[in-house]
């Protein structure tokens, strides 16, 4: 409660944060990059192109948000086959 009263005094007015909203990509800079990768080696994993990214282009990054990334450039990437052999015959 004290930091709306500190937020009163300080702007005249107690609002909340805006929650959520768009974020730009840690990768945006390295799109040529990532699909130069995957031209070349298009076998890489999720796992994998995470790794490279970190060490090569010096840009932490998590699964997800590398899965959105690639999906907004369209480029495809290997699925993990342990993920595969899990469904059943039929699915």
């Amino acid at each position: 409660m004290e930091r709306f009263w500190k937020q009163h005094r300080l702007t005249g007015a107690c609002r909340p944060r805006q929650i959520g909203g768009y974020r730009r990509s840690r990768l945006e800079k390295h799109d040529r990059t990532l699909r130069h990768w995957i031209a070349g080696q298009p076998d890489l994993t999720l796992g994998e192109l995470q790794k490279r990214c970190l060490k090569e282009l010096n840009v932490a990054i998590g699964i997800t948000a590398l899965w959105h990334r690639l999906e907004q450039l369209g480029l495809s990437y290997k699925k993990n086959d342990s993920r595969r052999r899990a469904r059943s015959a039929g699915g």
